[in-house]
């Protein structure tokens, strides 16, 4: 069938009008979607039957359609951005020298604050211009910077700013700090402004510098792959760049889009290659250590949270209704924070997770800032991380006692209180470990109980708290196995009268631990609330009764079983503190070395607070000469 004259014409502007309507492209149009399109919007197109009888095809119908327009036909179906859906036809007013352009120039960016395709400005501005004077966008923006440097640094924030005065500026800023807040941001992503006024607060009080680490996301309109609101300049630098803040903690600059839920996944090579803790954007906070020899400190992996909103917002698709459900997996996939980091004496560091609420305020360390004024935080739950008694660290619990005092905590949850090495199923066949546990007065179940209602005691004592929440947990289950194995339990000339006892507990129900500490060793207060197995406990919506050694459906406890089952949960039992979605995992209040965990290590000396507001927040301790230390 030959198509020529009005005919052409007719499908040429019908073609044109389905474009802009669909908010499709030249390239991606299919005919269904000419034809519905023209259909719904009432446009005089051409019929099926029309474009059925077009023998030579869809695609060479749409290049013969322009061929009046455009010189090059054959690249019309690869090439959307020199040619002008918009402006097919010269228009009557046109700019003819560079001044003019750039003053429209000013003017667009000046309202939207990004830079466009060529095309997007022209029609924006509604105006055609002189191929004589520019004829692509980036030529544009390059003189724009250049002439009004001021308007430019006030109207854009993308990767251009990262120029050699603002990166020396930085690096020289970063060298007069020791403390630094790290969070992300979201490339044409709205900015939560009430939040990094709290930032701001924090930063003025603490001597803080304030880090923004880019997502990057492109936008149909735009060519950069990273653009945010310019008001960030009053709050913030960005950091296009890797940024080494001592010999053990670095930030990585990786081309992550803030929509990514995990921003950490595949870089833990890269932490053995620069032998270095990493900290990278993400817009969520995501928390784990990698294993080492036990004589050093394991290093660590971490995604900030965003200062930004989860989905960016300029989209040339119509905007999308939000399901309750949708609308919930975004809110829980995107974290509103960022990652405090102090800096130490002999390249020690610390970092801990800071959340914000929804009206920007944040909580660290039991001081809340908001966008005006910070002030105190009471009533807080404090976690601490398995104690393993009688192989606690004494140094260590004391630190976190002193944490529960100075940050006004009233609740404290206790995990893996005893050890029970001796008559753990582990050990039941290891004759140099039971006997190196006799010799060393460790092998009477009761000496453990003993250790462990003292350091009970201490905590009982302290008048700010009310309650000590115990877990059911592993260690403690050794020995209801060495009694439910009456081989085992029989053999145990040791503790045979203790097992036969506390085998008279369980069968009338009883919490063992509860039973040999309250019975058998005549401890007993009203603030401790024994967890029974498979009970829970929550503290302000966040679930803190399980220990992490629970199955599920037979299987092991994961953060994705808690993640799913829970809106936030605070576990212990792996040795390793880690934040995975809203579970958060905290570490160890014992000594590293328990006599069963040989080769490579991630066990930290980590513990948790759970805010009133439900907000959680990881604290791991560092050893500095000797003294264990949560901020330095």
């Amino acid at each position: 069938m030959a198509v020529e004259g009005d005919a052409l014409l007719k499908f040429r502007k019908s073609l044109i009008e389905a474009i802009n309507a669909s908010k499709s492209t030249l390239e991606n149009i299919s005919r269904p979607v000419y034809l519905a399109t023209c259909d719904a919007h009432n446009i005089a197109g051409w019929t099926k039957e029309q474009i059925m009888n077009y023998t030579p095809g869809w695609a060479q119908l749409k290049r013969n359609a322009m061929k009046g327009i455009y010189k090059d036909p054959e690249a019309l179906i690869n090439i959307e951005d020199d040619f002008d859906l918009f402006e097919l036809e010269e228009s009557e007013d046109t700019l003819e020298d560079e001044e003019s352009v750039l003053k429209e120039y000013n003017r667009f960016v000046s309202s939207e604050h990004y830079v466009p395709k060529f095309k997007v400005f022209k029609k924006w501005i509604k105006k055609a211009i002189s191929r004589d004077v520019y004829t692509n966008i980036t030529d544009i923006d390059a003189d724009y910077r250049v002439r009004y440097p001021e308007e430019a640094k006030k109207n854009l924030f993308d990767i251009k700013a990262w120029t050699e005065d603002y990166r020396n500026a930085f690096f020289e800023e970063v060298r007069k700090h020791n403390k630094f807040i790290f969070t992300s941001l979201g490339s044409f992503c709205n900015v939560d402004f009430n939040f990094l006024k709290s930032l701001k607060t924090y930063a003025k009080r603490n001597d803080a510098m304030i880090i923004g680490l880019p997502l990057f996301k492109g936008y149909d309109k735009s060519i950069s792959n990273f653009c945010v609101d310019p008001a960030i300049r009053d709050y913030m630098w960005v950091a296009f760049e890797d940024v080494i803040l001592n010999d053990n903690l670095m930030v990585q600059i990786l081309r992550h889009s803030p929509t990514i839920k995990s921003t950490i996944t595949g870089i833990n090579q890269l932490v053995a290659k620069y032998n270095s803790s990493i900290i990278v954007a993400g817009i969520n906070q995501q928390l784990r250590y990698i294993p080492v020899l036990k004589d050093r400190t394991p290093n660590l992996i971490a995604s900030t949270g965003c200062c930004t909103e989860y989905e960016p917002v300029k989209k040339d698709e119509p905007v999308k209704i939000l399901t309750k459900s949708e609308k919930l997996a975004q809110e829980r996939l995107s974290i509103k924070g960022g990652l405090v980091v102090d800096l130490g004496a002999e390249d020690t560091f610390t970092v801990r997770n800071i959340e914000a609420d929804a009206d920007g305020s944040f909580i660290d360390l039991g001081i809340k800032y908001s966008a005006d004024s910070y002030s105190k935080v009471s009533n807080s739950t404090f976690v601490i991380g398995d104690l393993h008694a009688p192989n606690q660290n004494d140094e260590l619990l004391e630190a976190n006692i002193k944490a529960i005092k100075e940050y006004h905590c009233n609740r404290v949850v206790l995990h893996d209180s005893v050890n029970m090495a001796y008559v753990s199923h582990h050990n039941a066949d290891k004759a140099i470990v039971r006997a190196q546990l006799a010799e060393s007065g460790r092998a009477n179940i009761l000496t453990e109980i003993e250790v462990f209602a003292n350091i009970l005691d201490k905590l009982v004592l302290l008048p700010e708290v009310y309650e000590i929440v115990i877990p059911y947990s592993n260690h403690p289950e050794h020995l209801e196995q060495c009694i439910q194995d009456i081989g085992r339990m029989t053999k145990d000339d040791i503790n045979l009268r203790t097992l036969l006892q506390c085998a008279l507990a369980m069968l009338d129900g009883r919490n063992v631990l509860q039973f040999l500490t309250e019975d058998m060793v005549g401890y007993q207060n009203d603030k401790i609330d024994w967890v029974k197995k498979d009970e829970g406990r929550e503290a302000f919506g966040v679930q803190v009764g399980l220990h992490g050694s629970e199955k599920v459906n037979g299987g092991r406890l994961t953060p994705t079983s808690t993640n799913n089952a829970f809106p936030k949960t605070v576990l212990a039992h792996r040795h390793s503190a880690g934040i995975d979605g809203d579970t958060i995992t905290v570490g160890i209040a014992c000594e590293k070395e328990q006599g069963y965990n040989h080769g490579l290590s991630s066990w930290t000396e980590s513990s948790a607070i759970i805010y009133p507001n439900g907000k959680v927040q990881l604290l791991t301790f560092v050893n500095v000469r000797g003294e264990y230390k949560l901020w330095l």
